[in-house]
């Protein structure tokens, strides 16, 4: 187990980690958050722009899509964010992050658009495995969490 109680996984798509589109018609609640964001409203026209160009081309490459994320888009992965998630290096629980989360964002961004955004380093920890093994992991400072 990791810290905060939870079991880490391996990667997952949306769906898997819960992330559903719609609210009304089972069907609809089955499918990704990108799948319905073109009506859903959960997403900002920069990121949909990226969806579309991603269904009319699947074999394009995006190189950087940091240029078109926006305040809004990053307040909504700040509430997404557990509460008790494990801190990185940087110490910053979403409590603390959220005491002036509006000018937290806002400095974020403009890191981000004038390319200063520059990643943290990564806290490893190792979570015990059965036989007295050990596993690895990463765990990113919160900002990172919300800007990479």
């Amino acid at each position: 187990m990791a810290e905060g109680g939870g079991e880490i996984g391996g990667l997952h798509t949306s769906f898997e980690a819960g992330e559903l589109a719609g609210d009304s018609d089972p069907a609809e609640q089955r499918r990704p958050v990108w799948m319905g964001a073109s009506t859903s409203g959960g997403m900002s026209p920069q990121l949909l722009e990226v969806v579309e160009r991603a269904r009319r081309e699947p074999e394009g490459r995006f190189h950087s899509l940091a240029h078109r994320i926006d305040v809004p888009a990053l307040e909504r992965a700040y509430h997404r964010m557990r509460k008790d998630a494990a801190v990185g290096v940087d110490g910053v629980t979403k409590e603390q992050y959220g005491q002036d989360l509006e000018r937290n964002l806002r400095d974020l961004h403009a890191r981000m658009k004038a390319k200063r955004y520059r990643h943290q380093p990564i806290r490893r920890v190792h979570i015990p495995k059965e036989k007295g093994k050990t596993r690895p992991i990463g765990i990113s400072a919160f900002e990172d969490k919300l800007g990479a």
